[in-house]
């Protein structure tokens, strides 16, 4: 595999990935549900799912209604 390939592989993989952090957490918001991760001291800590999706992408959900 030439580097040029290796280039477009790697673009087209880091595209796919953030494609799929975008539906992930866009689908926790809807659902309105957290997402585990850490804080600056390294403790693991419950998020909104929303708050996280808004601060990275800069837009509003709707949740779905409990029934």
């Amino acid at each position: 595999m030439s580097e040029k390939e290796i280039v477009k592989k790697t673009n087209e993989l880091s595209v796919g990935l953030e494609e799929c952090e975008y539906r992930f957490l866009r689908r926790k918001s809807i659902l309105n549900q957290n997402i585990i991760t850490e804080d600056k001291k390294g403790n693991v800590v419950a998020v909104p799912a929303r708050t996280v999706f808004q601060k990275i992408y800069k837009e509003e959900v709707c949740t779905v209604p409990v029934m």
